[in-house]
């Protein structure tokens, strides 16, 4: 997958995932039987009840997927690569590269569940945990040095912003936190 990832192949794959989510969702729920006592996470209510495609955090994850599509991919591109890089350089972009495919997979499967947000949570959190490194590398690539840590802080705050304000988390969370509403 690493070797044919690229911007137009991420548009395409997350558009037909898109589309078929309603089918595996009413597939995967037809069938919930199979699942055992795991099942809940599909049948339940509690569970399904979402937003579906409007969730921000799928539009987050693909916004930073395709972002690091176009920072660590595109300089592969280029015919005369090797004079650019050196082989620790071109190496240390092939592990980043890695870490972006499976970052890829993991917002995929999130976009495939997308009709069963807690199912869709649960499994692509295995993946997406990569997260953690690919937006300090993304920074690090795209942003000068003085201003490296203001922007970190601030998509910290859009982050903590999506999670707890806009998703209404603190309804379910028995946290509190100096803005909440509770």
């Amino acid at each position: 997958m690493k070797k044919h990832l690229n911007i137009l192949t991420f548009l395409i794959v997350t558009i037909l995932t898109g589309i078929t989510s309603k089918v595996i969702s009413g597939l995967l729920t037809s069938h919930a039987e199979l699942l055992g006592d795991y099942s809940t996470y599909i049948t339940a209510d509690s569970f399904i009840s979402g937003s579906g495609l409007s969730n921000p955090v799928i539009w987050m994850q693909f916004f930073i997927g395709l972002i690091a599509i176009i920072v660590f991919y595109q300089i592969t591109s280029g015919v005369n690569r090797r004079q650019f890089l050196t082989d620790a350089v071109d190496q240390s972009l092939e592990s980043i590269q890695y870490v972006v495919a499976i970052y890829i997979v993991g917002t995929l499967i999130l976009i495939l569940l997308n009709q069963l947000p807690t199912a869709a949570g649960r499994t692509s959190t295995v993946l997406n945990t990569v997260e953690i490194l690919i937006i300090p590398l993304i920074i690090r690539r795209c942003v000068s040095r003085m201003l490296q840590l203001p922007v970190f802080m601030f998509l910290a705050v859009v982050v903590w912003y999506v999670f707890f304000m806009h998703m209404e988390l603190l309804n379910f969370i028995p946290y509190t936190s100096s803005v909440s509403t509770q």
